[in-house]
């Protein structure tokens, strides 16, 4: 069925998509700036049961990593209880993504068992995504239809049951793959908060958009605040408050941590130090190197040895 219409032509996507009631997110905006430079470093998927007394606790990860969970509601009822927060009611076809890192437990809400499509998200250990700054703690997506999350789940069921010979291509598609699914949920979050994405396209969001596609796009360029802010068509103090107020971390480090993901990703292609050095916009592999130990905590060489794709 729709498997058999070919993906050539804008146009005929956008109309398909747009008889099903789904929303075109165009590529020049902020939302698709931020989108783009989700990169997730791996993930686990599983489905599970629990009942009263044996409650599923969110809270065992460790604290260099940001870890994303996603959860549905196959059957019966859950509470998801932050700690020191707000408890959150899901129902059979709700979905709940916990953004923030903070511990969870999700325990059932009356004597039945109920089951669960779990997702980890590991985006690695550079820091929170900017887009989950602009996300409440719980993103809660109530009675989600089965055909707007058949492809994750489809995608998920591959992922455990692919064994491929060629590892180092499956693992880089692997990663493409879960992290359209990461952004499947945003955009389905978007869609029923359409306030939420006026506001990241149309307002204060908005002004820094040119800006993030060019840190994205050209990392390894000499990008300055005064050169962002040129592009943003800012004063550099406003395109500074803006950017912080947006995003929750000031452009210089902002650009560090996506640079610095962006190396993480090369080096476990194999890469020489000093090509990682330059695509991700240190002049020298030594800068590089100092820049990287002191933000993981671990040098190059040794972060490449450990996840190196062989």
């Amino acid at each position: 069925m729709g498997r058999k219409n070919k993906m050539s032509g804008h146009s005929g996507r956008s109309h398909r998509a747009l008889e099903r009631g789904w929303q075109i997110i165009p590529n020049d905006t902020s939302l698709s700036a931020l989108l783009e430079s989700i990169h997730i470093a791996s993930a686990s998927y599983q489905t599970l049961a629990i009942s009263r007394g044996r409650d599923l606790h969110l809270d065992d990860h460790p604290d260099d990593t940001t870890l994303v969970f996603g959860l549905t509601v196959l059957s019966g009822e859950v509470e998801i209880l932050r700690e020191g927060g707000s408890t959150e009611r899901l129902q059979p076809g709700d979905f709940a993504l916990l953004t923030d890192g903070a511990p969870y437990r999700v325990e059932v809400a009356d004597d039945r068992e109920c089951h669960l499509n779990c997702v980890v998200y590991d985006l690695g250990n550079i820091g929170p995504h900017p887009i989950l700054h602009l996300l409440p703690p719980t993103v809660i997506i109530p009675g989600i239809k089965p055909w707007e999350y058949a492809w994750q789940a489809d995608i998920s069921d591959y992922l455990i049951g692919t064994k491929s010979p060629l590892p180092f291509v499956n693992a880089s598609i692997n990663r493409r793959l879960l992290e359209a699914t990461l952004m499947g949920v945003i955009i389905q979050y978007l869609m029923r908060n359409p306030w939420l994405q006026r506001y990241i396209d149309s307002g204060a969001p908005s002004r820094i958009g040119a800006s993030l596609r060019a840190i994205h796009l050209e990392p390894e360029k000499p990008w300055t605040v005064a050169s962002l802010a040129h592009l943003a068509n800012m004063s550099r103090t406003s395109f500074a408050v803006h950017f912080a107020e947006c995003l929750g971390e000031t452009p210089a480090r902002y650009m560090t941590r996506f640079r610095l993901a962006r190396a993480c990703n090369l080096l476990r292609g194999g890469l020489s130090l000093a090509e990682v050095a330059y695509r991700s916009g240190y002049g020298t592999d030594v800068a590089f190197s100092r820049a990287f130990k002191r933000e993981l905590g671990i040098s190059p060489g040794r972060f490449r040895a450990q996840h190196h794709r062989s």
